[in-house]
């Protein structure tokens, strides 16, 4: 749409919920719908998006039906407040250049309804900054091949008949236009890799382009590697760690159509793309898909509706899928597609469970390791073969704990202890990143002048409670003195290409054995990694949250599966406090199917999802009276919304059920109180429009009373 005949743009302005309306000059002619925009606001240059072109009679008109609308119409707002009108700002758009399509926009104005946010919001997380250097996308590809050139790339295989039908399927509906969401469902080592690879090959073959989101931690030089062989030079990679400059280049060669594949992370999922025929999400069942502030998306729920607004397939990949797809697959509402085998015909690993209840601390190899498993890895060293060791906790200990008066060294800022780093004798914080040395006694067992004499030294001793990877790989090291082992979880990986150092020790065996958490069970593959131990197996099952088990089964699962996926059978050691739990037993038999019949079962009582939608309302706040103030009326504004629907439907349908508020189970984050509660209803309409109405209201008071309230749609997390 040319702007020659307009001579007005409404504009999404970066932090501000309305559009707002800005002139077109002589100088900035050259402007269409999808442009990204710098206006003054305020006294100051902001970035902005124009959403639509209009004359100036257009405006006039428009602003009087406005004003007539507020005078005659009484709206109830969550929070009575002055309101917030567009305002026409006729200063000049300074600068302007193409950002996104029409159709791209269509795609953005459905998240920002879902979501009960605004139009700018979504922008402002969907389009990256252009810099001032500009780079080329094709050169930062060819970088991070360079820099793995000397690892010989696999054979391309043959795919098998599963394989085959799976391809098959995708690229049927892909050259019909035809939007079906496929689960592909495969065990771990079925090789759902070469199935995206082999369908996006025919996709760009047909002169189209494709999508394919994996987890942030699969984003590994290794994996790009073996993309850009086999589908040539048109694969763009869209992540956190490339700079501002590499990720808008990439973003503008896509949307001009100099790149046929984008590979990224969640935030790839906006990324424009013409004749868009496939979208593949692999590890569907990740939470990362998940944004954790701001505007909460899932970049797996939106790439099923950007399939649907684009008519492509949209393949969901996992051996653990999510219990929402699951669902869905069982109503027909999604294709399955399965792979019950592993590519190489090697079986699954076997899992034994180490019941450590029955172990007395003397009789344990050390604090950590059982006796069944050093000789596991004992003798899968002797063989040559490599080891993981799974913990999902970091650090050396869980906290330190004053052995007089009980007390345990905790944030100040957050409502969770500090866990400590022995190797640099230091407490950190895992939410608000706070780091502070370790004293050595308890200061509060000190005197009033703070010095410690002798005797108190040895009645206020800081001991070390928990466990965590550091301590774990330091046990190991004392065990297996000859052994070369490493460590990968969030502190070890802060140096820039860390990962891909650190797996690539392993698969050129550089290093026998693994420590790590969660980050190693993402879709690593280390053919001569026939071990796979487990400690504490059962961390996670009593969280907070409806989810716990259904995260530890995949854990579990994903986890185990890094073992014998060469020639080796594999073998796995699950150590845990509760052999005997559901979770523990379905994870052993590999019993996925009844497992998940027995979740669901158990959330359609309680109408969790995906039996029911559910929106978590958080109110936080420095003042914890002020937070709990708010949440409540809040819930009040929600409750009348049933009053409302009682008094207007025949039926008297509840639409909203509240539970809560209540204190956060992390009561004080980042020096901010926090208040929640949950929402349930039938209705993801209802749910949007009141996310909404919350968004809105919480931008107005935001600013005078340093309230912060969200209405979280489709939450994945509960602390």
């Amino acid at each position: 749409m040319s702007s020659t005949n307009f001579s007005c743009a409404k504009v999404a302005v970066k932090g501000y919920p309305d559009l707002l309306t800005y002139g077109i000059t002589d100088k900035t002619t050259d402007i269409a719908i999808g442009y990204e925009v710098e206006v003054e606001l305020r006294g100051r240059t902001e970035r902005g998006w124009v959403i639509s072109l209009e004359t100036e009679s257009d405006i006039d008109q428009k602003n009087d039906t406005q004003k007539e609308l507020k005078k005659n119409t009484a709206q109830l707002s969550l929070i009575q407040d002055s309101e917030i009108v567009n305002v026409t700002i006729l200063k000049p758009i300074l600068s302007a250049h193409s950002a996104f399509t029409l159709k791209d926009l269509e795609f953005y104005n459905w998240i920002a309804e879902y979501y009960g946010s605004n139009i700018s919001e979504v922008l402002e997380n969907a389009v990256p900054q252009k810099s001032g250097t500009r780079k080329t996308a094709a050169k930062k590809n060819n970088k991070e091949i360079e820099e793995v050139s000397d690892i010989p790339l696999p054979i391309e295989p043959t795919l098998n008949q599963q394989q085959r039908n799976a391809f098959e399927e995708i690229t049927k509906a892909a050259k019909n236009k035809t939007f079906i969401p496929f689960l592909l469902y495969g065990i771990t080592g079925s090789g759902k890799t070469e199935v995206y690879l082999n369908s996006i090959k025919e996709i760009i073959k047909n002169g189209n382009s494709a999508l394919l989101i994996v987890p942030e931690i699969a984003l590994t030089p290794q994996i790009l590697q073996i993309f850009q062989a086999r589908l040539g030079s048109e694969v763009g990679v869209l992540h956190s760690k490339i700079s501002q400059g590499e990720r808008w280049a990439t973003w503008n060669a896509a949307k001009e159509g100099k790149l046929k594949i984008i590979i990224g992370a969640r935030s790839a999922i906006f990324c424009p793309l013409p004749n868009l025929s496939l979208i593949v999400v692999d590890e569907e069942h990740e939470n990362s898909y998940k944004q954790s502030d701001g505007l909460r998306y899932n970049s797996r729920d939106l790439a099923i509706m950007r399939a649907k607004f684009n008519n492509c397939p949209v393949v969901l990949g996992s051996a653990t899928p999510s219990f929402e797809s699951l669902l869905h697959g069982s109503k027909g509402n999604y294709k399955v597609l399965k792979l019950t085998e592993r590519a190489t015909k090697v079986e699954l690993p076997k899992i034994e469970i180490v019941d450590m209840t029955k172990h007395r601390r003397v009789s344990l190899a050390s604090s950590n390791i059982s006796p069944e498993l050093y000789q596991s890895i004992k003798e899968t060293l002797d063989k040559k073969e490599q080891i993981i060791i799974f913990y999902n906790k970091r650090g050396f200990a869980s906290f330190l704990q004053c052995e007089t008066c009980g007390r345990t060294c905790s944030c100040p800022n957050c409502s969770v202890t500090l866990t400590y780093y022995q190797h640099n004798k230091t407490l950190s914080c895992h939410y608000c990143g706070l780091v502070k040395k370790a004293d050595d006694v308890c200061q509060v067992c000190t005197d009033e002048t703070q010095t410690v004499i002798e005797s108190k030294k040895k009645v206020a001793k800081l001991v070390a409670r928990g466990s965590g990877t550091e301590k774990v790989h330091d046990e190991l090291q004392v065990l297996f003195p000859n052994a070369r082992i490493i460590r990968m979880d969030r502190e070890s990986t802060t140096y820039k290409d860390s990962i891909e150092t650190i797996l690539d020790e392993m698969k050129s065996h550089k290093a026998d054995i693994l420590v790590g958490t969660q980050m190693i069970a993402k879709g690593h593959d280390i053919p001569n990694v026939t071990l796979v131990g487990f400690i504490d197996s059962d961390v996670g099952l009593h969280f907070p949250d409806f989810r716990a088990s259904e995260r530890t089964y995949q854990l579990i699962v994903q986890a185990a599966g890094r073992a014998g996926r060469g020639l080796i059978p594999g073998k796995v050691i699950l150590q845990t406090n509760e052999p005997n739990h559901p979770t523990i037993i379905a994870a052993v038999k590999n019993s996925f199917q009844a497992f998940a019949r027995y979740e669901l079962e158990y959330r359609k009582i309680l109408s969790y999802p995906p039996h029911g939608r559910l929106g978590r309302l958080i109110v936080s706040s420095p003042s914890n009276m002020k937070a709990e103030k708010y949440i409540k009326e809040a819930i009040e504004f929600i409750n009348s919304q049933n009053i409302k629907t009682e008094s207007t439907e025949s039926t008297g349908t509840i639409k909203f059920k509240v539970l809560g508020p209540t204190k956060a189970p992390i009561e004080k984050l980042r020096g901010r109180y926090r208040w929640h509660a949950l929402i349930k209803t039938e209705s993801a309409k209802e749910l949007s429009r009141l996310a909404k109405e919350i968004h809105t209201s919480a931008w107005k008071i935001k600013g005078s009373e340093d309230i912060r309230m969200v209405l979280d749609i489709d939450p994945v997390e509960m602390l």
